[in-house]
């Protein structure tokens, strides 16, 4: 249904709400739902009761090629053996130092290939909550740290983390045991975030850390390395 949405926002280019409504012949509120999903992926934006379709939206493959150029790139001018490293260093938690000192690269190599990897975690997470927040829409609790916001929802008993706040009118508040594992990974990551260095890149290293929690290295390394790096 998404894709046909999608599809007729091409045709048109641009097209109000009531236009969007008719065409589609659904209901209001998962008419909402969708441009509200199409928006926060980037596919098209809204202009008072106007919605107009994002030349440069492109596949969800490509973009993803896209924003993994820089780290693919970077894996070429290493060793498999220097990347393998580099990868389960990361996922023990190591410093960018003692991975440095590892492989015999400067500590800003090691720094960068991180900050590559906590955008990986951040994005694949976002995209698995507006998947749920399309079918179930909540609304979303902040916390701030270091003066930034911070967006979180629950489902399925994990904590996803959001740069921006997911607004529809149909949100549920979260259940009792939504609020009490929101409260316990809250806990965890202010401890976690107590540095001042994590200021940078804030919501990358809150997603990194949600992702961490409560797992052992080998799911770390499997999901980091196959699922989210595509390496076999």
């Amino acid at each position: 249904m998404k894709d046909k949405l999608l599809s007729l926002c091409k045709r048109l280019r641009n097209a109000t709400h009531d236009e969007l409504l008719s065409f589609m012949e659904i209901e209001e509120n998962v008419l909402d739902r969708m441009l509200l999903f199409l928006i926060e992926e980037g596919k098209i934006e809204k202009s008072g009761d106007t919605y107009h379709f994002l030349k440069s939206s492109i596949p969800e493959r490509s973009r993803i090629k896209r924003q993994n150029k820089n780290l693919f790139l970077m894996f070429q001018y290493h060793s498999p053996e220097t990347i393998e490293l580099i990868i389960k260093s990361f996922c023990l938690g190591l410093q960018t130092q003692k991975t440095a000192y590892l492989t015999n690269l400067d500590n800003s190599c090691i720094a960068n290939f991180y900050t590559e990897f906590r955008k990986l975690i951040y994005e694949n997470q976002h995209k698995i909550l507006l998947n749920y927040f399309f079918e179930k829409p909540q609304i979303g609790r902040y916390r701030i740290f270091f003066d930034k916001y911070a967006y979180f929802y629950v489902y399925n008993n994990q904590v996803f983390i959001s740069d921006k706040y997911l607004n529809f009118i149909d949100g549920k508040d979260f259940s009792k045991s939504e609020i009490q594992e929101f409260k316990k990974t809250y806990s965890y990551l202010t401890r976690l975030m107590a540095h001042n260095t994590n200021k940078a890149g804030l919501h990358q290293k809150l997603a990194e850390g949600i992702w961490r929690r409560n797992k052992e290295f080998n799911e770390l390394y499997a999901d980091l390395k196959v699922n989210l790096l595509n390496i076999s």
